[in-house]
């Protein structure tokens, strides 16, 4: 390519120079943008889970049912879904909530005459 030599050619080489910068440093500054993003919704869907589990483990839930609600989250999370800042129960699905309900009331639901022969497993189905 041959150099410039008018002084229209040097103005169209400068303005071709600042577009092509300015197009390449908006291209990297999104890029960063997005990354800086993806890592802040990380850190908050993370922080979010660590009160989810402090929940559990305060209510003293079953490893098996705590397994299934950290599941639960991560398929949120694979598939992008957000989390409701209100009430971390409120995406679980109902039989999730319910089984959550039910352990976080055994104890009081079993002093309840009606319910005493009663097994959790049925609780579950009448929520």
């Amino acid at each position: 390519m041959p150099p410039p030599v008018r002084d229209e050619e040097y103005v169209f080489v400068v303005v071709d120079f600042l577009i092509g910068v300015l197009i390449f440093a908006t291209i990297v500054g999104n890029v960063g943008s997005m990354i800086t993003n993806m890592n802040v919704t990380r850190s908050e869907f993370q922080r979010r889970m660590d009160g989810v589990k402090q929940y559990l483990e305060f209510r003293k839930v079953s490893k098996e049912l705590e397994n299934r609600v950290i599941k639960w989250f991560d398929y949120l999370w694979i598939n992008r879904q957000s989390l409701d800042e209100d009430d971390v129960t409120s995406v679980l699905p109902d039989k999730l909530k319910a089984e959550i309900a039910i352990h976080v009331h055994m104890d009081t639901l079993k002093r309840v005459k009606v319910f005493q022969d009663c097994e959790p497993g049925l609780w579950c189905n009448w929520y």
